[in-house]
This record gives structure tokens, sequence and C-alpha cells, in this order.
């Protein structure tokens, strides 16, 4: 897989992730929908506050440099995914394990940082698009719950004991994180839906 997810059609790339083919899959899928999440974030920040506050204008600057995070681990997450699957020689299977964590662990860590800007957007935002803001939440979160799956899949390939603690140590991390900002946004919410 050479080509870019991002030139498939919605169509075509909800088909190759239903295919038979090993990728794209769960990262991708996750990427995807994780800059779904973060989209449906800035199109209420564009349309739902003042795009002449500092506040607002600094948001929406934060945003279009985690889109475009996001944009590339999905689709770095399908070419390291395919490369793992081809990877026969020890040392390349090694590094192509630490690939298959690193990428999904990278795509948490954005996903986190696109959450916290969801969170900080909130009050800015007119009343009637905060459920935009929510949802955009939640679905960077359900995306981020998708990656750290495959983390902890993947943890068993990593050869050093120490290494793999501290990796799983940033699954829990990342995951009560995502809980918090999720649960908070949510018992907020009471606004009309959008």
């Amino acid at each position: 897989m050479t080509d870019s997810l991002w030139h498939l059609s919605l169509a075509e790339f909800r088909d190759r992730v239903a295919s038979d083919a090993p990728t794209p899959s769960c990262g991708a899928a996750a990427g995807v929908s994780a800059s779904l999440g973060l989209s449906l974030i800035l199109k209420a920040i564009r349309i739902g506050s003042d795009p002449a506050d500092v506040g607002t204008r600094g948001l929406i600057n934060e945003a279009a440099t985690l889109h475009q995070q996001l944009s590339t681990h999905a689709d770095t997450d399908a070419r390291v995914f395919q490369r793992f699957l081809k990877a026969e020689a020890p040392e390349m299977k090694g590094q192509a394990a630490r690939d298959s964590v690193a990428i999904p662990l990278a795509t948490a860590h954005s996903c986190r940082e696109a959450m916290r800007l969801g969170e900080r957007a909130a009050p800015y935002v007119k009343e009637t698009m905060r459920s935009d803001v929510v949802a955009g939440v939640l679905l960077l979160g359900a995306a981020l719950e998708a990656v750290l799956l495959n983390v902890r899949a993947n943890l068993a390939q990593v050869d050093d004991d120490t290494e793999r603690r501290t990796l799983a140590e940033r699954c829990r991390t990342l995951q009560a994180d995502a809980d918090q900002i999720r649960s908070g946004l949510t018992t907020n919410e009471s606004g009309p839906t959008g």
C-alpha cells in the first residue's frame, strides 16, 4: 500500500477495511475516525465561536496541526502493519514490532491531545454547536481505545521487560486521561443536539 488513505473515497476506504486484505485495519480506521472526530470539533469552533477571538484562532491552529498528525498516523499505521506482516529476518521483525507499538501509541497521544483541545474549545462554542464538540471528543476517545488495543496486542513482541512495562503504563495513563476528559464533557453536556 503506497498511496495515502486520504486519496480514497469514503466508500473505497470502507470497502478496503472490510476486505480480506490485511491493511488497512484497526489502526488506520481508528486514525481516520479520530480525524473525523477532530473535524467535528473544528466545525463547531469555526461556526459556533467568534473568529476574531485570539483563543478561537489558537484552537483552530492547534487543530490544524493535530489534523495533520492524525492523518499521517493513519497512513503510517497501514504501512507499518504491512511491513510487520512481511518481515522475516529477526532484526526486521524486531523493528517492525517496535513500530507496531510506536505508531498506535503516537496515534493515541494525538487523540488525547485532540480530546483536550475539544475540552478547551467547549466554552468558546455556542450552546447549539456544543454537541458537535462532545461527539468529536467521543469519536476521538473511541479511536484512542481502539489503537490502545493494538498496542496491548503487540506488547508481547517487545523483548525488553522494562520497556514493555513502561509502554503498558503509558497505555494506562492515556486511557485514564481520555476517560477523565470524556466524563467531564459528557457530564456537563446539556444543550441541544446538532
